[in-house]
């Protein structure tokens, strides 16, 4: 009976987390990877590449240690790179037909 009574706590925080990244705007490091679901190091990767979106204060003149992410910023970067889906055969079949019927 412990151990379920844990499991449920566990699946509540975790859930309670969740909804507390969805309601912020600004993110931390170890809340943008689990935002973005990959790990803190291919986030780093991606923003030693400049590949994604990030912001990094001074503080004293100097840049901080910490990396903050804009969560609007990265659903943006997220969905920029959007391919076009692949035609299903009805959607082919139906191109063809289109075409022959426009002649």
């Amino acid at each position: 009976m412990d151990e379920l009574k844990q499991f449920i706590e566990a699946k509540f925080q975790e859930l309670e987390q969740k909804i507390l990244t969805q309601q912020k705007r600004v993110l931390s490091t170890e809340e943008t990877a689990a935002y973005l679901r990959i790990s803190k190091g291919h986030l780093y990767q991606l923003t030693s590449k400049g590949e994604i979106p990030f912001s990094r204060p001074t503080v004293n003149g100097k840049p901080s240690k910490n990396l903050y992410f804009d969560r609007l910023a990265l659903d943006e970067w997220l969905l920029s790179n959007k391919s076009e889906a692949h035609p299903t055969a009805a959607q082919m079949m139906k191109d063809a037909r289109d075409k022959i019927l426009l002649r």
